[in-house]
Formats: structure tokens, sequence, C-alpha cells
């Protein structure tokens, strides 16, 4: 599941969640800076860059053989958290990219009550 944090032109900042049990247990943030020609219009095709650098990244350096095999040639965001920065140059028009790895609370949630006024 995805969830837009910022869009602006070239500029993305997205939350992508794994669930268990129908309730989000890790979240990983992207973030990525493209060039404004050649920038990707939504996170379709962000996606699509995403897929493409990872796969040419994957295929062409030593770390990315390496992951690939660790993941069994399926890779998802958690196995290149730790890559992201070498992965951003093989990304068609990326100036910055970036994974961060957010581990959910499982006493907290997006609803736990912060302040109730008293009647």
């Amino acid at each position: 599941m995805n969830h837009p944090i910022t869009q602006d032109v070239g500029i993305f900042d997205i939350l992508v969640t794994r669930q268990e049990d129908f309730k989000v247990v890790e979240s990983i943030r992207v973030k990525a800076e493209f060039v404004s020609d050649n920038a990707p219009k939504n996170e379709k095709e962000l996606l699509d860059r995403i897929r493409e650098g990872v796969a040419d990244w994957a295929k062409n350096t030593d770390e990315g053989k390496r992951v690939s095999r660790y993941a069994k040639g399926d890779m998802n965001f958690a196995d290149i958290v730790d890559d992201a920065d070498q992965i951003g140059s093989f990304m068609v028009g990326c100036s910055y990219f970036s994974l961060e790895s957010i581990n959910c609370s499982e006493d907290l949630d997006y609803d736990t009550k912060l302040f109730q006024e008293q009647e």
C-alpha cells in the first residue's frame, strides 16, 4: 500500500507499507528526485523507473548480484534498503534516491488518542 506524503514535479516522498493480519508492521520511506524534464509523471511511472534501475543494478554490479542471489531473484524494497544510493544512479533522470526503513509500533497507530477534552 502506498501513501503519498508529498509530490511536486520531479520529487516523490512515499511510504510503502507491509501488512500482517491487516495491520501495518513496517514501512519504507521512498524519496526520489528527478531532473524536471525527465521526471516520472506519477507513482506508476516512478515504480517503473525503480524496477528498471534495480534490474540494471542487479545485473551490472557485484553488490546487486549478491543481493539478487540473497533474494533468490525476487527483490523487494526491504532487500534494497541499504543500497538505494547505488540504485539511484541506475534510474533514468534520477538525481537523488533513498529508502528508509521505518518500524511500526505495536502499541501505537494512526488512531491512538492523544488528547480528549474533559466534559
